[in-house]
This record gives structure tokens, sequence and C-alpha cells, in this order.
């Protein structure tokens, strides 16, 4: 799934949550379906996860901080949460891990982009915000760079 990370980025996210039924009683009785149950609350656990930490270290974070990259420390954090949520249910988390973490393509994209690409699209993104006029798409036929 795509979220924004404690910066605002957004990144691809996806995790791998080995679970178990620990209490058959609780399972039946207190969540109408425990599968659908385990689904939800495993999505909203790493969508909140994605906010609370950032996807790398930066000038902005103390060192040594967690972020999402950080492996165990997430995984630990990752795995309480799922805990927390599943304890209605009945359900335990064996193991939870990430199993994909990436910026955006959109993001990604930028990232790659060299200096001088850079400070055009910076340039057209001025233009549109400032401009008192409406913006007309233009479609380039060519490449601005040789």
């Amino acid at each position: 799934m795509k979220v924004n990370e404690k910066r605002g980025n957004p990144v691809e996210i996806s995790a791998v949550v080995v679970w178990r039924v620990q209490d058959t009683a609780q399972t039946v009785f207190d969540v109408d379906d425990y599968e659908n149950y385990v689904k939800v609350q495993a999505e909203a656990a790493i969508r909140h996860e994605a906010t609370q930490f950032a996807y790398d270290e930066g000038d902005d974070m103390a060192l040594g901080q967690t972020t999402l990259r950080s492996g165990d420390a997430a995984a630990s954090a990752q795995k309480a949460e799922l805990q927390a949520r599943f304890v209605n249910a009945g359900v335990s988390v064996e193991e939870a891990k990430l199993s994909h973490l990436a910026y955006a393509p959109e993001i990604a994209q930028v990232m790659q982009m060299d200096d001088e690409r850079k400070a055009a699209m910076v340039s057209n993104l001025l233009v549109v915000l400032c401009s008192d006029k409406e913006t007309q798409p233009i479609i380039n036929t060519g490449t601005l760079f040789g």
C-alpha cells in the first residue's frame, strides 16, 4: 500500500505477518470474522507505523533514531502494535516484518534527476504556482537536454 511516512513523503510499504489463534473461544465469540479482523487491523497497524517513523535518517533526526529501514527496531515496534490490536480477537502475532519498503514512484523518479532537470522542474512548478492565469498544457515533442 502507499502511505505517507513521518516526513510526509509517500512510500510503498507491505509486511508479512505470521499469526495464530491463541484463544479459540474468544476468537469465535468476540469478532464476527476473525480473518477479516486480522487483515484490517494489520493494514491499520502498518499505516500507523509508517506515519510514526521516517523512511530513512536525515538532517532533522537525532542520531540512532528508529526509521522504517531500521530493521529489527522497526519490526519490534510493528509486532508490538499488531499484538495490541489482535488481543481482542484472541490472536497472537508470531512474527511481523516489512517485506517491501520503497519511496513511491513519483518520489523515486525525482530523486534520480540530475541538477539541471531538478532546476527545470522547480522552475515549471513555480510558474504554475505563481501564475495569475490558468496554466496551459504543453507537450514536449523533443528533448530539452542534449
